[in-house]
């Protein structure tokens, strides 16, 4: 026996009740590379790589800007990122760049994660709303 069909727009109301907004980063080829160019690194290093330099984006925008922004000064900020990209190693270790870095001085980042998509619904929800 099949459920019975859900009324469009409901399910997306209840799982996406308690999210503030979302976001991504884009990084153009040819940005990359004019990066990569003038800070003398290789493409193949894995902080370094466009997708290191995008996890960096992402910690900078969500330790910068968000508690700002949503009125949450002071409230930690607990990242999943979903695993399987291949420079999947940089979510952590750059983590741990900027927990030195803001060692003793509050950093909003208190954790960061990799997560499976099976495992974590917050990963689900960010691919249904990245479909509509």
């Amino acid at each position: 026996m099949n459920p019975p069909p859900v009324a469009p727009g409901k399910f997306e109301k209840a799982i996406f009740a308690n999210v503030h907004f979302g976001f991504s980063t884009v990084l153009y080829r040819g940005d990359f590379d004019q990066y990569r160019d003038t800070k003398s690194t290789a493409r193949n290093t894995v902080l370094d790589s466009d997708y290191g330099v995008s996890i960096r984006v992402c910690y900078g925008f969500l330790d910068s800007f968000v508690p700002g922004l949503m009125g949450l000064e002071g409230t930690p900020i607990h990242v999943m990122v979903e695993g399987g990209h291949a420079n999947e190693g940089a979510v952590n270790e750059i983590f741990r760049e900027y927990s030195r870095r803001n060692s003793g001085a509050g950093g909003a980042i208190q954790q960061v994660r990799i997560v499976r998509k099976d495992d974590c619904f917050g990963t689900q929800a960010a691919d249904m709303r990245g479909g509509i």
